[in-house]
């Protein structure tokens, strides 16, 4: 929801010259909320759509591809924007043998300014008076800060272990393997085998 939230302000904000940099992006029970900068330049407008991709997620067992919806190539003249040249997949999934629905637009840049959050934490623990909730905020967006920013989309346990027909580990069981790991993108546990 955050990422089909930010292409559209971004779709809005292109209209009329304007482009979007995403400082706080949050997903909490049943609402969404984003912080946004809007700044003028029709020039940085046209990396928007270096941004934007489009999701190619197999009917099967959920596996996901992206396509950027352009690219940027530098030339002797400037800068070139064109428009990507895909799929990015087989027209069945080298998984499961499926076929591929296509999705999108969603934004496929970062969705959060990590300085910005690290300056609010700040903030709010010298302000803390200010705020009734000030421990949940700063909780909240510490747990922003451990996110990683390199993989756009995610998979959902229940529905992992709906596709390979087993049970799913509790959310305790994931929290503890997830807090032993020596690497911060890999789950190293009993799950593996």
């Amino acid at each position: 929801a955050l990422r089909i939230l930010l292409q559209t302000i971004e779709s809005h904000a292109n209209r009329y010259g304007r482009y979007i940099v995403p400082l706080l992006s949050l997903s909490v029970d049943f609402y969404v909320r984003v912080f946004v900068q809007v700044f003028t330049s029709p020039a940085t407008v046209k990396e928007s759509i270096c941004k934007l991709s489009m999701v190619f997620v197999c009917s099967g067992c959920g596996s996901f591809h992206f396509q950027p919806v352009g690219t940027k190539t530098i030339t002797l003249h400037g800068q070139k924007y064109t428009p990507s040249v895909g799929p990015p997949v087989d027209r069945k999934c080298s998984i499961c043998g499926r076929s591929f629905k296509m999705c999108g637009p969603i934004w496929s840049h970062k969705l959060h300014d990590k300085d910005f959050i690290q300056k609010t934490v700040q903030h709010i623990e010298v302000e803390n008076s200010l705020y009734n909730t000030s421990k949940r905020m700063v909780g909240m967006l510490n747990v922003v800060l451990e996110e990683l920013e390199d993989f756009p989309l995610f998979h959902r346990i229940e529905q992992l272990s709906s596709i390979l027909h087993v049970k799913a580990p509790s959310s305790n069981e994931i929290r503890q393997v997830s807090l032993v790991t020596s690497c911060s993108n890999a789950l190293n546990s009993k799950f593996n085998s």
